[in-house]
């Protein structure tokens, strides 16, 4: 009797146990699923020049690894440490890189087990043999790493959000806006990503300016590979377009990324004009 009352209690305990687990495993499953549909867009300061959103960061890191030209673009723009983390192919559903004047700020959406690769393994490799100096501000946990002499990276994990900067004020500012969960980028800009074809392996939204064009007017396109090429399919408004060629984009771009070599198709529709280049690499 007493052998079978032990048995009795070791299943009851053994069933105890997994209903825990498993409820402990839903949790974080709906806890990632909840992260997943955080907007990234909250967390873009308002001083925001361009903003790259990468819907595939997967693919991104493969198109890098097969054509080291196109790594050099990118590299032009984003700091290494951030191209460090895609090359570790961590399962990152997106990112989202906002350019601004102090710097650039990534956004991502991680599990616990990214979060921890990221975090344990591979900023600790990039930086050693230094250790990250852990600030504490409105109950989010910063941390900072030197890199040179008063030149720091900082990061911090928030609700299954990572966000990074060579910015301290970038990094407080989106924690800020993380907890408000408020768009505060510019009308015309947050009008525009409504544009974008989610997809497509990158979107971007520059100013206008940036191509030569008058200021105060944005551009935003999709950002592909076909055949061998690195391409890009946008519209501008057309009064901002209106006498634009496709032989001076590519000689402004070219004059920024030699690397590439553009050539533009430009279709002038009622209310924009439609966009597509391509560069073999």
């Amino acid at each position: 009797m007493r052998a079978y009352l032990k048995e009795i209690i070791l299943s009851l305990v053994a069933i105890a146990v997994m209903l825990m687990a498993i409820a402990a495993y839903l949790k974080v499953m709906n806890q990632e699923k909840a992260n997943s549909r955080v907007d990234l867009f909250t967390l873009a300061p308002p001083t925001a020049g361009t903003l790259l959103v990468v819907n595939r960061p997967a693919v991104l890191a493969r198109m890098m690894r097969n054509y080291p030209l196109l790594y050099t673009v990118f590299a032009q723009e984003i700091p290494p440490i951030f191209l460090s983390v895609l090359e570790e192919d961590q399962p990152i559903r997106s990112i989202l890189f906002s350019f601004h004047p102090q710097g650039v700020l990534a956004c991502m959406p991680v599990g616990s087990k990214t979060a921890h690769a990221i975090a344990h393994d591979i900023l600790p490799e990039k930086f050693k043999p230094y250790l990250p100096q852990k600030q504490t501000e409105n109950g989010v946990d910063f941390f900072y790493y030197p890199e040179t002499k008063n030149h720091f990276f900082g990061y911090y994990i928030h609700n299954g959000i990572w966000v990074g900067s060579y910015s301290r004020r970038l990094l407080e500012r989106a924690a800020s806006q993380q907890q408000q969960g408020e768009v505060l980028l510019p009308r015309e800009m947050e009008q525009l990503r409504t544009s974008f074809d989610p997809n497509a392996p990158m979107n971007i939204i520059c100013p206008a300016g940036e191509l030569g064009l008058g200021s105060g007017a944005w551009v935003s396109a999709d950002l592909f590979m076909s055949e061998g090429a690195f391409c890009c399919y946008g519209s501008l408004p057309y009064p901002v377009a209106d006498s634009l060629t496709g032989d001076a984009l590519a000689r402004r771009l070219e004059g920024k990324y030699p690397q590439l070599q553009l050539s533009f198709q430009i279709r002038r529709e009622e209310e924009s004009v439609a966009l597509t280049a391509c560069s073999p690499l």
